[in-house]
């Protein structure tokens, strides 16, 4: 089946936000017929549950452990969310490695967003882009996306996390505890836990974070805020090869549009406020 790849998951979850609820729905690719086996064909299954999603308004679409036989998976576009309570975008390759035996780490590839506008979206999370350790996320193409914050946090909230504001259930070291303070731009791994935008607690990005991550497109993507954040945009964090076209972001005065650490071949052009640049490698930089 030459159209067909198998996508091995130890955990994968991608999110469409999610409005108007503490958390997103989640949707099992099992539960509406997926096998996972590595022989039976999923992709009726998946699209699916991606559609399921996207009738419920938002939502969760988890892969559980297994190998899946599949398509290059290309997620709904055309979307429009409002008052958006968790990640509008959420993409994370995990490690939870729980059953079955012997099963590996899998990987997240080839996923395509396009037409898509959020307004007033939680400001804790942002939108989320990452991998593991020696796992990357990779060819990563997002268009024609606006995105409004709620906004009102700073890069202070990031570091302390508020009790009000960073979730005991997902983000904590043991549930129920306090999450602690921490220095913003160091944001855990978390790669056994249950893949949900909060297990990260308050971001130093109010717009994307993006981790462990190979082949990043944004064209046309535009992100703001309706109170001011004093935090960027953007932070890349462990990314080879981002490339940023004609990319707005709203920012407070003194702030940084996007901050870079440890990251390869990032391009930037015709975007706004950054100049046109291109950077082969750096350890840290803000622009």
């Amino acid at each position: 089946m030459p159209n067909n790849f198998l996508l091995g998951c130890a955990a994968v979850a991608l999110t469409l936000g999610a409005p108007l609820a503490a958390h997103a729905a989640v949707f099992d690719v099992k539960a509406f017929g997926a096998k996972a086996d590595g022989k039976t064909l999923d992709r009726v299954a998946i699209n699916k549950a991606i559609d399921a999603a996207v009738a419920a308004g938002g939502g969760t679409v988890f892969f559980p452990a297994g190998t899946y036989l599949t398509g290059s998976i290309r997620l709904r576009s055309n979307l429009t969310m409002r008052d958006v309570a968790n990640s509008p975008i959420f993409l994370r390759l995990g490690s939870r490695l729980r059953a079955p035996e012997g099963t590996t780490i899998g990987s997240l590839r080839r996923v395509s967003i396009s037409n898509v506008v959020v307004y007033d979206a939680d400001p804790r999370f942002g939108s989320i882009i990452t991998g593991i350790p020696g796992h990357d996320v990779e060819d990563i193409k997002l268009s024609n996306i606006r995105i409004v914050y709620r906004g009102g946090l700073t890069l202070e909230h990031a570091a302390r996390q508020p009790a009000e504001m960073a979730s005991t259930f997902f983000a904590a070291p043991r549930r129920g505890s306090p999450v602690p303070a921490r220095e913003p731009f160091d944001v855990p791994e978390q790669e056994k836990l249950y893949p949900e935008p909060a297990m990260f607690g308050v971001l130093p990005a109010y717009g994307f974070f993006i981790r462990h991550a190979k082949g990043i497109e944004l064209n046309n993507v535009e992100v703001g805020f309706m109170q001011e954040d004093r935090r960027p945009a953007f932070v890349l964090d462990d990314v080879s090869g981002a490339d940023f076209q004609h990319v707005k972001a709203q920012k407070a005065t003194g702030i940084p549009t996007i901050v870079l650490r440890k990251v390869e071949d990032f391009t930037a052009r015709a975007c706004t406020p950054l100049p046109d640049t291109k950077i082969p490698q750096v350890d840290r930089r803000e622009m």
